[in-house]
């Protein structure tokens, strides 16, 4: 599989990037149609949730290396 992947060569990159560009739209349109509308509801609120975890996640990594930054210069 592997070695088929890389005789691909640049058109090849192309079409499968292509091809995988057209496809997931599809399939996640046909996974969304066939959720209840509350499952749909409860996702959407879910996914804010956790947006809102990991950005404070990332915020606190930022404070963290900006701290680690500060000690290895100055001190």
């Amino acid at each position: 599989m592997n070695m088929k992947l890389a005789g691909l060569g640049r058109q090849g990159w192309k079409k499968v990037a292509v091809a995988s560009v057209i496809v997931t739209p599809l399939v996640t349109q046909v996974a969304h149609a066939a959720l209840d509308a509350a499952v749909t509801t409860q996702v959407a609120t879910t996914s804010a949730d956790i947006t809102e975890a990991g950005t404070l996640l990332v915020g606190l990594a930022v404070v963290a290396m900006g701290m680690r930054w500060l000690k290895a210069t100055f001190f």
